[in-house]
């Protein structure tokens, strides 16, 4: 059996939320299949004002009970594990 191991550093897309109802929670943004990853911050964070750059102008999301915050964009280390038997 052989291990290949291949690591990468990429930028991701984190939110946050703290709300009265929920409390504290983070999670990752995905594509439906795994994590949107980008190779630079600054195309992660042009996906995030694209998609979620409303946040910024409305006041009324950032009040419970959404308590909506812009989402961050963070470096994250993705790991690829092949096993082969």
């Amino acid at each position: 059996m052989t291990r290949q191991f291949r690591r990468h550093m990429r930028w991701a897309i984190k939110e946050t939320q703290d709300s009265p109802l929920d409390g504290h929670r983070e999670w990752f943004h995905w594509n439906g299949v795994c994590p949107w990853l980008f190779r630079s911050r600054s195309d992660a964070r042009a996906h995030i004002t694209e998609h979620y750059g409303y946040r910024r102008t409305r006041p009324d999301l950032r009040k419970s009970p959404h308590c909506w915050r812009m989402p961050q964009a963070v470096l994250v280390k993705v790991e690829l594990n092949e096993d082969k038997l």
